[in-house]
């Protein structure tokens, strides 16, 4: 992308972005659901976003203009892809007190002292059947299959893109909230498929390593982390480990090479061993619910074993465009999930800046090469996650870089051996005695944990405003490698950014 001169001219073409059609592609779409989410209550306002953006395809298909083809045909795409899924998944908001309300336990969404809270399918109030699942909070013990009736209040809420207490729940089909009086268990449902891997899976791990380390390996494994501690949980997250219990792309990196290296070590045909992949990361995707990170990691694998199948460059930046358009293209209000924005961001972050700090580690040694590549992975990672951190979260997690250092590697290390050792315990229960020794293990997690989490200023309180978060995010991109434009202007930008940004939070 760049600025055409004159035949003759004796300047040159500037480039400002390498030419990569799919990135254009993903960076459109996402601003075309954005567009479609800021303007849906005004009428006048999205219907001139709709017709600048179909006259942009229709100027950019007469004149055959390749970037903005692209891109105004994605917004387009991703206007329209944002009003059906809105409208799709959007109730009626409503009230009813002392209702009788019927459902099934699906899923143990959380529990704490004294409570926990279930996601309840098939519903029906009063007789009558309620489109999307319920959220319902109680001090009964249920579990999932059991067929309940509730007496109590049921809330609809409205789905708002911009809050992400609505987005949490919207990911899980949830539209109502019910605060129960009382419940009772009318009978028990068959478990589905997926259903019963995960029940089994967190039976196994609870009999043979305990309560504590076996709800560590269920939220290790399949995401769920319903079930651990919260004091725990809370170590975790002001250690900045977090994204190690939701499963992302370290989880699916290990998954995949787990699978294709050991077909390949049997000698079957690249071919045979990528869908083999394919397969099995499906399978992982109804099992831990398809969140926004398996997603994006699983499309990224592929292209990596289609490009080795093929013995052709792995583009990175390609890769991850793409998984950004399958996951919008599904399900375009993924744009609002803080997993998927934190997946995206952590990976960008990666990308631009990984090479740049990198360098700026002396390391001679394996050891000592070895930190420097921890440490800058930790760092890139984060250059992006910051705004995120502050906006959504308000709170910053200062020695995440010490944390990362060492527990990536020893977590990756368990997850290697704890991953096929779970599968065939789900078969073979005899085989659960192997998972024995991981209950110290990680245990060891969690005093790790608890120990950076109980540091001097652990966490720090850092609440910006989602323009700030915004601002922030393009100014790093801006001054990235994928700006092409001279150094100057990226430190003048950067220096206007700077005082916009600190406006913003005077503000």
């Amino acid at each position: 992308m760049g600025a055409e001169v004159k035949p003759g001219s004796a300047r040159k073409r500037v480039e400002i972005l390498n030419y990569r059609p799919v990135a254009y592609a993903a960076t459109a779409l996402a601003t075309g659901i954005l567009f479609a989410a800021i303007f849906r209550d005004s009428g006048i306002g999205m219907l001139c976003v709709i017709v600048a953006a179909f006259a942009a395809a229709v100027f950019a298909f007469i004149r055959k203009m390749r970037i903005l083809r692209i891109v105004a045909t994605a917004v387009f795409a991703g206007i329209i892809l944002f009003f059906v899924s809105f409208n799709a998944g959007s109730v009626t908001p409503g009230y009813a007190e002392n209702a009788y309300i019927e459902g099934r336990v699906c899923a143990v969404t959380s529990y704490g002292d004294g409570y926990s809270l279930y996601t309840v399918e098939d519903l029906s109030v009063n007789g009558e059947g309620v489109a999307k699942k319920a959220s319902v909070k109680s001090s009964e013990k249920l579990e999932t299959g059991d067929l309940v009736a509730i007496y109590g209040n049921i809330e609809s809420f409205e789905l708002d893109p911009f809050d992400p207490y609505s987005m949490s729940y919207y990911r899980k089909d949830v539209r109502h909230k019910v605060e129960a009086v009382a419940i009772s268990v009318e009978g028990k449902s068959d478990l589905k498929f997926f259903e019963l891997i995960r029940v089994t899976l967190a039976d196994r791990f609870t009999t043979y390593m305990g309560e504590d380390a076996g709800a560590l390996a269920l939220g290790l494994t399949v995401g769920d982390k319903a079930f651990i501690d919260y004091d725990t949980e809370e170590a975790v997250r002001a250690s900045g480990l977090s994204h190690l219990l939701a499963v992302s792309g370290l989880h699916v990196g290990f998954l995949s090479g787990i699978v294709y290296f050991f077909l390949r070590l049997l000698r079957r045909p690249k071919t045979s061993a990528l869908l083999a992949v394919a397969l099995v990361l499906l399978g992982y995707g109804f099992v831990t619910g398809f969140p926004a990170g398996v997603v994006r990691a699983a499309v990224t694998s592929i292209c990596f074993l289609y490009a080795l199948k093929k013995e052709e460059r792995f583009d990175s930046v390609n890769a991850l465009s793409l998984s950004v358009i399958v996951l919008l293209a599904a399900a375009p209000m993924s744009l609002f999930d803080i997993g998927f924005l934190m997946s995206v961001s952590a990976v960008l972050g990666i990308l631009a800046f990984y090479t740049a700090i990198r360098k700026c580690f002396y390391s001679e040694g394996k050891l000592a090469s070895f930190l420097a590549s921890s440490v800058a992975v930790s760092l890139s990672a984060n250059t992006l996650l910051i705004g995120i951190s502050a906006s959504v979260f308000g709170t910053f997690a200062l020695y995440f870089v010490i944390a990362n250092v060492i527990a990536v590697p020893y977590i990756s290390l368990i997850y290697f051996f704890l991953v096929p050792i779970s599968l065939f315990a789900l078969i073979i229960p005899p085989i659960g005695y192997l998972l024995v020794p991981f209950k110290y293990l990680l245990q060891g997690f969690i005093y790790f944990s608890q120990f950076i989490s109980a540091l001097p200023f652990a966490t720090l309180e850092v609440r910006v405003s989602s323009a700030v978060a915004a601002v922030y995010s393009l100014a790093v991109l801006f001054v990235s490698k994928f700006n092409l434009l001279p150094k100057n202007v990226k430190i003048a930008y950067a220096g206007v950014s700077g005082a916009v940004i600190a406006l913003l939070i005077v503000l």
